[in-house]
């Protein structure tokens, strides 16, 4: 797992560091001016899978911002630089019928002599516009979120932000790039609306857009959240009561939903750092803190676990320095214990059963007989 950080495990990490489960390496990069990096996204560009970070990355003090890639060993800056601007959002995919490519969207102007208008592609050959990108009557505008989505009219690009300047078509809603032109999605989110996420889903009821930030729509029935039904925008139940910084799908016990985490600079913080859809309503999930979060991810290689992070020390009463985890300490059936239960974990469970060690004890009786296999197999049928 990827984390920006400036330190982590009581060492300076240098803007990011990795978590393997029980440990941080300290990745860098090094000897760059300044390195805060505002979004992961794994692609290959021709060159391999590689990990980008986007944010303010400055690779020295004459330089512009960049996007930067790790390919395991050292990071590398991505096509030319921008001359002014941050980058907050990154997503890897393809448009109906387009080459894969890595989208970004931030709040930039110019690369290389080039107008772009704070989105763009990055593709083996340098930076792409995107038919002059979304430019601002005020400023520069600001794109705080992009996804991929097919609603059925194919894959397009989604963007959303802080639109209230743009070409009145677009403002203040959710924009769209099929490839050829930008269009707004449905009606405005409301006369002064930001949009701070966005999240392609499938619930289980097929697979939707879902936005967050601030906003009630032009009907007010929204509430910081909603659901783009392939027509209209839809509310999510009664909606949610703070500003949402971030919308995630993960898996848990009772199946899919949808994660909500308040956004840092909300004035109404919540109790709770994390809230869930499950088609119905809204419930907390278990997560009351003293501090704000600032990203969620499931690590699908440890039973689903839900990392999140932030500006909080403590997490449901636990000590817990700006990053806490919630799943299982242990998993019985993983045997082997590398992350995942697969045949790996019977040959380890029937090595130790057969030459008599106590940790295949697993009915805990004091004896190691059949009872232990039928209980490995219970345990590892469930999974964690």
């Amino acid at each position: 797992m990827y984390v920006a950080v400036s330190v982590a495990g009581g060492e300076p990490a240098g803007g990011v560091a990795t978590w393997n489960g029980t440990q941080w390496e300290l990745i860098g990069p090094e000897g760059m001016q300044s390195v805060s990096v505002n979004a992961f996204e794994t692609s290959d560009l021709g060159e391999g899978s590689r990990v980008f970070a986007a944010g303010y990355i400055k690779p020295d003090d004459t330089s512009g911002t960049a996007v930067i890639a790790w390919d395991g060993q050292t990071w590398s800056v991505v096509g030319d630089q921008m001359e002014t601007g941050t980058t907050h959002a990154l997503m890897f995919g393809s448009l109906a019928g387009g080459e894969p490519s890595l989208f970004v969207g931030g709040r930039f102007d110019v690369i290389d002599g080039v107008s772009f208008h704070s989105v763009a592609s990055l593709n083996a050959d340098g930076w792409v516009p995107l038919d002059g990108g979304l430019p601002s009557s005020v400023g520069t505008t600001l794109v705080q979120a992009i996804s991929l989505h097919n609603d059925g009219s194919g894959t397009a690009l989604y963007a959303g932000g802080e639109f209230q300047y743009l070409d009145p078509d677009l403002a203040n809603g959710i924009v769209r790039w099929d490839g050829n032109t930008w269009t707004r999605v449905g009606s405005t989110l409301g006369p002064i609306a930001a949009v701070y996420t966005l999240c392609s889903a499938d619930l289980g009821d097929g697979r939707k857009l879902y936005p967050g930030g601030e906003f009630d729509g032009n009907d007010g029935n929204l509430h910081n959240v909603a659901v783009w039904d392939g027509s209209l925008w839809q509310p999510l139940g009664e909606g949610l009561p703070f500003v949402v910084g971030s919308l995630h799908q993960i898996e848990t016990d009772q199946g899919r939903r949808l994660a909500a985490t308040p956004y840092r600079f909300t004035s109404n913080q919540p109790d709770d750092m994390v809230y869930l859809w499950d088609g119905v309503a809204w419930t907390p999930f278990g997560s009351e803190s003293d501090g704000s979060p600032r990203g969620l991810a499931q690590a699908h290689h440890e039973y689903e676990a839900v990392y999140v992070v932030g500006t909080f020390t403590e997490v449901a009463g636990v000590p817990s320095e700006g990053i806490a985890r919630f799943g299982c300490e242990t998993c019985l059936p993983d045997f082997n214990g590398d992350g995942t239960l697969d045949t790996r974990d019977f040959v380890a469970f029937l090595g130790a059963w057969a030459a008599g060690d106590g940790s295949a004890d697993l009915d805990g009786n004091g004896v190691i007989d059949t009872r232990d296999v039928v209980a490995f197999l219970g345990a590892w049928s469930a999974g964690c």
